[in-house]
């Protein structure tokens, strides 16, 4: 929908049956991703849940990154450095 952000979408795709479990800390631009389906990365390891539009890199807080219709948006743990 118009204004969507990657974060609705989590919330849309979490409604969804059967839907995903995600866990985050915070709102808007402080929003951080915990987990999903309760995989967990181990943040003393410097790996942390990272996401990518249309293969792009997101480079502010999933609570705000706006999505345009057929956006494509991909996770991945990864490196936090």
């Amino acid at each position: 929908h118009k204004r969507m952000t990657v974060a609705d979408l989590m919330d849309e795709a979490s409604r969804f049956r059967p839907g995903i479990r995600y866990r985050h800390q915070n709102e808007g631009s402080a929003a951080f991703l915990d987990s999903i389906e309760g995989v967990e990365p181990d943040p003393s390891g410097g790996r942390g849940w990272k996401y990518r539009v249309n293969g792009q890199y997101g480079e502010v807080s999933f609570g705000i990154h706006p999505l345009q219709p057929g956006d494509h948006v991909f996770w991945s743990i990864e490196a936090t450095q």
